[in-house]
């Protein structure tokens, strides 16, 4: 007896064994849901996560995958007194389009808004141990890595036509396009950007809290 098999172009045994590992690449991603970081003894908000889900990359086979990314808010404790996490999430959020690049400021910032937003982002493994000494791996944002789905510089990245036909985020604008993408002298004013961040070495990028907490863009 014999039947019709289709074997996937580009994937490897070694994929199939790990059909949901994602492989390092940078990727056309949206975010699908979000969950709030708290503590265990108080209950307090630090942060959340995001799953993001692929639409499309530079890596074949990776699309409809998805994965986790924590971001943190910034606080006094921080080694820099929270300035990284403060500009990894203005940058966040303009990479998403919930904010128009050239924004500068305090400004108060819904992250809920960012389900459903787009972006393009590269990703790495990090390998790890837990807390019993057995190693693994995981997958998240390598740095500031990450851009604006109009950005020029992420032109060739393939993109999902399904999720962009969905996209909700600010869509950017010639001017929208030159105000991210000029590059400042050290020391003059920078507005704008062109990534969003992992900070802290934890894994997860530096956000400001919603609650009363406003990022800054004025340091960009």
């Amino acid at each position: 007896m014999s039947v019709v098999l289709d074997f996937e172009d580009g994937v490897s045994m070694a994929d199939q064994r790990e059909p949901d590992r994602m492989k390092a690449g940078t990727f056309h991603l949206a975010c699908v849901d979000m969950e709030p970081l708290t503590t265990e003894q108080t209950g307090e908000e630090f942060g959340f996560r995001l799953m993001l889900a692929v639409g499309d990359g530079n890596v074949s086979g990776q699309v409809g995958k998805s994965f986790w990314q924590k971001f943190f808010y910034p606080a006094p404790s921080h080694k820099d007194g929270g300035k990284f996490c403060n500009k990894a999430l203005a940058m966040l959020v303009q990479a998403m389009g919930l904010i128009a690049p050239g924004t500068a400021g305090k400004n108060q910032v819904d992250f809920g808004q960012l389900v459903d937003m787009q972006m393009v982002a590269k990703v790495k493994e990090r390998k790890f141990k837990d807390e019993a000494g057995n190693e693994g791996a995981t997958i998240e944002i390598d740095g500031l890595n990450m851009w604006h789905i109009d950005d020029p510089e992420v032109a060739t990245i393939p993109k999902g036509e399904q999720f962009l036909a969905n996209c909700c985020g600010i869509r950017w604008t010639p001017d929208m396009i030159a105000t991210a993408t000029t590059k400042h002298e050290k020391g003059a004013s920078k507005i704008g950007g062109k990534g969003g961040g992992n900070g802290n070495g934890n894994g997860g990028a530096g956000a400001a809290g919603a609650g009363g907490k406003k990022p800054d863009y004025s340091n960009l």
